[in-house]
């Protein structure tokens, strides 16, 4: 169905090219013999004509264009945005949908359309989340990479040298604090909370982290406290019995 409204946009676009006025007694006659032709379709045929004839066409020759290329047919098969698309096209005179207003695509897409803002909006989420994995992932390969190491480091030192008598302080709550003291992070910093519990695993006590306190001390790299994952990938440098302590 077409509206008159909308035949009334179709025939000034035909009037414009062959010279002629259009007036609301002259929509209505048309109106009344093509509405219940698609609008796309009658648009279609009046484009024919302005190629194709030499004078306004009448009702009866833009119905001639519409069955000759099966036009009602044409755009009774398609998507609806996609004839409310290519109405909006004809109805503004737009070259392409690059040139669609943000409220015209509202008009075609209706309660579907999310809005430019939206979407931009929604892409810096994805971003941030993305960015924020890519961070936790980092972390996590690193946090397991130290952990491979100092239990590599155990097991080698538990093979070659006898395991001391003296039983290690291996309390978390006492490891954290020596990491603490060590790193200079705050004691119930999370990632320093599961370096603790895992080194206490891995058969590392509070000795082992004040003997590597010293060493460091005394690295070439001066007073520059380590970080975590520092502490955590060379602690295997320190002599783990406690002859030495």
């Amino acid at each position: 169905m077409t509206s008159k409204k909308e035949m009334a946009i179709i025939l000034n676009k035909i009037a414009a090219v062959f010279g002629k006025e259009v007036d609301e007694k002259l929509v209505s006659v048309y109106h009344l013999a093509l509405k219940h032709y698609p609008r796309m379709a009658l648009a279609d045929a009046a484009m024919l004509c302005v190629q194709e004839n030499s004078f306004m066409p009448r009702p009866s020759e833009l119905v001639e264009k519409i069955e000759r290329y099966d036009l009602e047919r044409k755009w009774q098969v398609v998507e609806s945005s996609t004839e409310r698309t290519y109405w909006v096209l004809f109805r503004e005179e737009y070259e392409s949908t690059d040139d669609i207003s943000e409220a015209e695509c509202r008009e075609i897409f209706g309660e579907e359309y999310v809005g430019a803002q939206k979407t931009y909006q929604s892409q810096k989420k994805v971003m941030r989340e993305d960015k924020e994995m890519f961070k936790e992932n980092n972390k996590e390969k690193k946090r397991k990479a130290a952990a491979a190491a100092f239990s590599a480091a155990a097991v080698k030192t538990k093979n070659q040298k006898p395991k001391s008598e003296k039983p290690k302080n291996q309390d978390p709550q006492k490891m954290a604090i020596a990491i603490s003291k060590v790193t200079g992070l705050d004691v119930n910093d999370r990632e320093l909370q599961e370096a603790a519990n895992e080194m206490a695993c891995g058969e590392y006590g509070v000795e082992d982290i004040e003997k590597f306190a010293v060493l460091w001390k005394n690295d070439a790299r001066g007073g520059t406290p380590p970080t975590l994952y520092q502490l955590q990938n060379e602690i295997f440098r320190v002599d783990f019995t406690d002859e030495n302590a």
